[in-house]
């Protein structure tokens, strides 16, 4: 059913486009609905390292090659160094994070409703970006082998 859904996604790119909305919106949503009044720093240390590997990950990258589709552009590079030998998705395992963490500090039912719809929508994004990656790059399928996706040493 999965693999049905991606070539969907595959041929029609304005539905990526809902993807990248659908994983702004969420990040916004969280970001903005949370209490400032009654502010706490510890609240932020798991969202702000999240933040942090973020931006780790995107020294890697030419600037580019940068872009919120799962459609890599057309200078992009395959990069296996940095967070990339840790896992293959490290700015999605960075927004993962940061929303969970948003998630767990302000958690009502609403947020984490929105906060699966989030996680489909970037497990889509990571199944199509990895039919371009290994129709682009012939050392991507080993790279696979060595590398998880998402979360090191376990998915």
């Amino acid at each position: 059913m999965i693999q049905s859904i991606v070539k969907v996604f595959l041929k029609n790119k304005s539905f990526r486009y809902v993807l990248v909305f659908i994983q702004f919106f969420v990040l916004a949503w969280l970001t903005l609905t949370y209490n400032f009044a009654e502010f706490k720093i510890w609240h932020w240390i798991c969202p702000v390292i999240f933040l942090m590997f973020g931006f780790w990950s995107l020294l890697f990258m030419k600037i580019s090659a940068i872009t919120p589709l799962p459609d890599p552009t057309s200078g992009s590079l395959l990069i296996q160094n940095g967070p990339y030998r840790c896992v293959r998705h490290p700015m999605y395992l960075s927004v993962a994070g940061y929303s969970l963490s948003l998630l767990m500090i302000n958690f009502s039912i609403l947020n984490a409703v929105i906060v699966g719809l989030f996680f489909i929508a970037i497990f889509l994004k990571m199944e199509i970006e990895e039919v371009y990656l290994l129709n682009r790059y012939a050392s991507y399928r080993e790279y696979i082998k060595q590398t998880k996706r998402l979360i090191p040493f376990v998915y």
